[in-house]
């Protein structure tokens, strides 16, 4: 129990300090390894962080992890990754996947590698095609 407490305080220490600009730019690929491929889905949905690991196997598996910025609708997002090897050049690509978001909520794409000389990865998110 004090643990829990411990670990509240913490993060709420955190949540005062500074504000949160859940904005993440097209042109920011430092921050995370995302392209938008329209505006409004850029705008409705908030990146939280993302992770990946290389399985003992060499396959690369991938996770982004994010929420629904809307307040009262739920949306739908597509997304695919990109794999890339040593020399930046696309090897491998993901199908595209849809997802669907509840307001607010959070959801985590997740894929792996098929190829083992996987280096870097993109997801590429837009709003579905009708």
């Amino acid at each position: 129990m004090v643990r829990y407490f411990c670990v509240l305080i913490v993060l709420l220490s955190f949540v005062g300090c500074e504000p949160i600009n859940h904005k993440v730019r097209k042109s920011a690929p430092d921050q995370f390894p995302v392209d938008f491929l329209d505006d409004d889905m850029e705008k409705r949905l908030i990146l939280v962080d993302h992770f990946s690991e290389r399985l003992p196997s060499g396959h690369v598996d991938v996770r982004l992890k994010c929420e629904s910025a809307e307040k009262k609708i739920p949306i739908y997002v597509d997304w695919k990754v990109n794999f890339y090897d040593n020399r930046n050049i696309k090897v491998e690509e993901s199908e595209w996947h849809t997802e669907h978001l509840s307001p607010r909520s959070p959801a985590e794409f997740r894929a792996s590698s098929i190829r083992r000389d996987i280096s870097t990865f993109r997801f590429i998110i837009r709003t579905p095609v009708r």
